[in-house]
């Protein structure tokens, strides 16, 4: 993308940018999932997220590299960089991390250990059937949504992958996780919020007049031998999803308009203990 491309995304007008990458992503002036997720707790927690931006973490970092690899191949050297194994207590290992710094600006950066599981993370995902199948789709990807929500908000949304159909879009979404199976995986998608986040571009597609036909989440484990699962979203799931980021960005458009962000405060609970700690009924003490 060249100079003039990311000052026009800068300055955005509605509408779908195709492969942008996450350095310019990150610039544009829009609501994204990640900030508008913290409504969960409350406008106040979302206003200090805006504040405090989160520095990327390490399973982060995998998480984009893995992406990059596995969707951008071309894109490697321009999105990722792997630190050297620099000795910074030595004149010369500080002098070379402090080279390799400027060269890496902007760019995810990795360990060589992170790299050594991305190849074969991405090798793993070739090697699932249904995986390799929406893998090598035709399609684009790194696909920036903007749109124009309730009372002008403006948001955005970056779609790993999307293929065109007949139906509509299909969405692919590359997830790395400690374990891929199902049961545990149904806890990443609420602890993460990767059912909102879907809900979230589904809302932003509508407003762009673009039909959906569904998400497709890639779950690779990170931990050798890498299973991998090809999930989709329930009925129950979407519809939950929906109204939460509803009502998420009916509040923040409330804020928004109030120039209020506030905790959600309540009063005196009673709480017991989790179940499998209380002592049974029938035991005398």
């Amino acid at each position: 993308m060249d100079k003039n491309a990311q000052l026009e995304v800068l300055a955005p007008k509605p509408g779908v940018y195709k492969g942008v990458p996450m350095s310019v992503y990150r610039a544009i002036p829009a609501l994204n999932h990640s900030l508008l997720r913290n409504m969960r707790r409350s406008p106040a927690h979302l206003q200090h997220a805006r504040a405090h931006p989160m520095e990327q973490t390490p399973a982060m970092a995998l998480g984009t590299a893995l992406h990059v690899w596995a969707l951008q191949r071309d894109l490697w050297d321009v999105e990722v960089c792997v630190a050297p194994d620099a000795d910074k207590r030595t004149k010369a290992g500080r002098e070379q991390w402090d080279s390799f710094e400027k060269w890496a600006d902007g760019k995810t950066v990795i360990t060589s250990e992170q790299f050594s599981r991305v190849v074969p993370m991405s090798k793993a995902i070739g090697s699932h059937p249904d995986a390799a199948r929406l893998r090598s789709a035709k399609g684009d990807s790194e696909v920036v949504i903007i749109w124009n929500d309730q009372d002008g908000l403006l948001c955005k949304g970056r779609i790993d992958k999307t293929i065109e159909t007949a139906d509509g879009w299909i969405r692919v979404d590359v997830k790395t996780t400690r374990c891929s199976d199902i049961g545990s995986f149904r806890r990443d998608i609420h602890t993460f919020g990767y059912h909102t986040q879907d809900a979230f571009y589904r809302r932003g597609l509508e407003v762009l007049g673009i039909k959906d036909a569904g998400e497709y989440i890639i779950a690779v484990e990170t931990e050798p031998p890498h299973p991998v699962e090809v999930i989709t979203l329930g009925a129950k799931t979407r519809f939950t999803a929906d109204a939460l980021v509803t009502a998420w960005i009916a509040e923040y458009a409330k804020c928004e308009r109030e120039k209020q962000w506030p905790l959600r405060v309540s009063g005196v609970q009673e709480v017991e203990i989790p179940d499998w700690a209380l002592m049974p009924e029938e035991i005398e003490v």
